[in-house]
């Protein structure tokens, strides 16, 4: 079987556009011999619909889309949706063949539910105290030329098939989230050097495709980076990473290799993919928002990442670039080079004009950096404001990093409307730096050891130099953000109480100033947006002993037996069968809402994998 993988990059909600470039690539898929196309996740609408998942209007628009995209497509097709059950985000899978359309997943729900409704005593013992928390929604799969297809969008929904109660050929893979550089698989083709897919490929004997979007959206980007392979590892085909691509592979279910000419898997290298990653987004949002980028050259670390990435991300006749003298003739030296480099608009900001303006504003005694940093945006606004009169939308960027926004106060935040570097720890920052000047010489060498390093009680300690106390200082947040560790555990880990303690505090102390952060590329697997407490929140983690861990396991135990003695097995069992009724009754909402039928002359009759 041939199958064509169309990894294409769209503006999320272009319905029309979108419908035509999906049908115009079923065509070419159809002429070169292709029975089925698979498309990425966030192809019709993007990543997250956000307030827009119960807009009735735009649900209708997108039924109608989906219809008349099942009324042109050349061949069969899996169009992946993202829909919303209430609050709920939700990934629907859209099969069409033959004009029919079939959700999968709502097909994968009422199976579930009609085996139980059929079963009281399966229903039962799902909701009975022994039950596991496992969904009853069933695998998604679909048949086509007597060709078992399953489909999975995260990495649970491929585990499911594992003990699944059908064997499939081939598995398509669609995720929905974005890329990010602290899972491998987001990256999907890269991380197969690394082994990833392979023993899923492996011990479900079958084949993996992989449909990655590509692109921006909003906040989040996608690398594409589609891939098939066989499930005894060989690589069929693989796609580029972080660019539009369309490729037909055959998919041989009856081979068992090893394959004519297999490819080489593509290196998984993280700087470079975050380096693309960053100016792709940038790229994406600058295309549908604004028309030109205003940066701050300051001769220091993070103003010259920001400063080549805008530069990558739109080109220098779209690029403005502010030299500010910050009183250090060897930090100014940098910034003009820089400046020559970007061959960008540039202006210049004196030492003697800041001392002026301050002076001005009453504030001669503040710290000259930090009132040249208030004198550069204030420069910085009132140029964009120039340029807005010729009908251009202009945007200043930040370089701001996450280290900073986690612990560092710093005044230009509400100004800058995007900050690249908002998810990205220093130290990676330096690495992102040495990772571009690789390429060309847009950033000069003598600003990568220009950066500071923030003051927190218990840092002395962690290391020696300042490349090793950042390092730690980063590591720690990883922990503590990423990785949610509790305080507690963090000290023991990093062996420094009174440096976890200081994060921990000066995390918390930072909330309200983070409200005004700017937009963010998300390329962590948490940003400090998704850590947020509530401002006013009292409560504050602190170091606890064993005994504290002792005394709220025996609370837990009792409460667990207090639970069993007043709620039966069968009042659990009720309660379950409400919830169920609930999903579908929030699932029916979804598909009759707009057009988008389920009606069985839209369905491939029932069971999960009928080929009627």
């Amino acid at each position: 079987m041939k199958i064509a993988l169309a990894q294409i990059s769209t503006v999320a909600g272009q319905l029309d556009v979108t419908i035509e470039r999906m049908v115009a690539q079923s065509h070419m898929a159809a002429d070169r011999g292709a029975q089925l196309i698979v498309f990425p996740a966030p192809v019709l609408v993007g990543a997250d619909v956000m307030g827009l998942g119960d807009n009735n209007e735009f649900l209708l628009d997108v039924s109608n889309a989906i219809s008349d995209l099942a009324d042109r497509l050349a061949c069969a097709a899996v169009v992946p949706l993202l829909s919303q059950a209430g609050p709920i985000p939700m990934l629907e899978i859209i099969y069409i063949q033959d004009g029919k359309i079939m959700p999968l997943r709502f097909a994968s729900v009422m199976a579930s539910v009609q085996s139980l409704a059929s079963n009281p005593r399966a229903l039962e013992s799902l909701f009975s105290a022994d039950a596991s928390m496992e969904s009853p929604e069933m695998p998604l799969g679909f048949v086509l030329d007597g060709v078992n297809f399953g489909v999975a969008f995260d990495r649970e929904s491929i585990d499911s098939f594992m003990h699944a109660p059908v064997n499939i050929d081939v598995l398509l893979y669609l995720p929905l989230a974005c890329f990010n550089t602290d899972e491998e698989e987001s990256a999907l083709a890269p991380a197969l050097s690394n082994g990833a897919f392979i023993h899923d490929a492996s011990n479900l004997n079958a084949w993996i495709v992989a449909v990655g979007g590509v692109g921006g959206y909003d906040d989040r980007v996608f690398a594409g980076g589609s891939f098939v392979v066989a499930p005894w590892g060989e690589l069929e085909v693989a796609l580029p990473s972080f660019e539009e691509a369309f490729e037909v592979a055959e998919v041989n279910t009856a081979s068992e290799g090893p394959l004519a000419h297999p490819g080489v898997f593509p290196r998984y290298d993280r700087m470079a993919l975050l380096w693309e990653a960053l100016v792709v987004m940038m790229r994406d949002f600058t295309a549908a928002c604004a028309t030109d980028l205003f940066v701050a050259l300051k001769g220091d670390l993070r103003s010259s990442v920001v400063a080549a990435l805008a530069l990558d991300a739109v080109g220098p006749t779209r690029l403005h670039a502010l030299v500010v003298d910050t009183g250090d003739p060897e930090v100014l030296k940098a910034a003009r080079e820089q400046a020559r480099a970007l061959r960008a608009d540039v202006r210049e900001l004196t030492a003697s004009e800041i001392t002026r303006v301050l002076r001005d504003m009453g504030l001669e005694g503040i710290d000259f950096s930090e009132g040249a940093e208030l004198v550069a945006n204030l420069r910085l606004k009132a140029w964009t404001r120039m340029f807005s009169r010729d009908e251009k939308t202009c945007f200043i960027v930040g370089d701001q990093d996450k280290t900073l926004f986690a612990l560092e106060p710093n005044a230009s935040v509400m100004d800058a409307d995007i900050a690249p570097l908002g998810d990205v720890y220093r130290t990676d920052v330096i690495a992102l730096a040495l990772h571009r000047m690789t390429i060309s010489s847009v950033i000069p060498p003598a600003v990568v050891g220009t950066y500071e390093v923030p003051s927190l009680a218990g840092l002395d300690t962690a290391g020696i130099t300042k490349e090793a106390r950042l390092g730690a200082l980063d590591a720690m947040l990883l922990l503590y953000i990423e990785q949610s560790m509790p305080l507690s555990e963090l000290a023991e880990h990093e062996s420094n109480t009174t440096l976890a303690e200081a994060v921990c505090s000066r995390l918390r102390e930072m909330e309200l100033y983070r409200r005004h952060m700017p937009l963010i590329p998300i390329v962590s697997s948490k940003t400090l947006a998704e850590a947020a407490w509530p401002i006013t929140f009292a409560w504050r983690d602190h170091i606890r002993d064993q005994a504290e861990y002792e005394q709220a396991e025996s609370v837990r135990e009792r409460l667990e037996h207090a639970a069993t003695e007043f709620v039966s097995p069968a009042q659990m069992a009720k309660e379950g069968e409400n919830q169920v009724e609930e999903v579908m009754e929030l699932l029916r909402d979804l598909f009759s809402q707009g057009g988008m039928t389920a009606s069985e002359d839209k369905r491939w009759s029932t069971g999960l994998f009928s080929d009627n």
